[in-house]
């Protein structure tokens, strides 16, 4: 499989994650029992001034999560950037894998203590199709005979 192939669906499952977590974890999230909405209500009316602005706590923890997820477009993006890129001839994209591999795994292990496996099962797949893309990108090279630069 090629890697840009393999970058475009680690893109797409980056997709999900972002649309799961901004939506399903932010935007549309309702408390699941009259507890946690006693703590979402204290939340809302425990206020911090800072600047001459006031917030609420609910504030900071909603505008946290929807930053989170702006975040996580923009890493789907620039995957899926890279898949474009990787098809041209000579391209390196190595060190940038490295980077989105390691942050990956670093979420799937900050998933699993603080938040739920889905999310960190989504990530996984994602590191695991950007560190198949590196490889893929790796071997090709190797087998390819060296570019001539026109030189004799």
């Amino acid at each position: 499989m090629k890697a840009s192939t393999l970058l475009r669906a680690a893109a797409i499952v980056l997709l999900l994650h972002s649309l799961g977590h901004t939506l399903g974890g932010v935007v549309f999230y309702r408390p699941h029992s009259p507890a946690e909405a006693s703590v979402i209500a204290a939340m809302q009316s425990s206020r911090v001034t800072a600047g001459g602005t006031t917030r609420s706590l609910w504030d900071f923890y909603y505008g946290s999560g929807l930053a989170v997820g702006a975040l996580s477009f923009m890493l789907a993006g620039i995957v899926w950037t890279l898949a474009r890129l990787a098809r041209a001839p000579g391209a390196h994209l190595g060190t940038i894998l490295v980077w989105i591999i390691a942050g990956c795994l670093l979420q799937v292990a900050l998933c699993l203590r603080y938040f739920f496996v889905l999310p960190a099962l989504l990530l996984l797949a994602a590191a695991g199709l950007c560190g198949a893309a590196g490889w893929v990108q790796l071997s090709t090279r190797r087998l390819s005979p060296p570019a001539s630069d026109g030189r004799a």
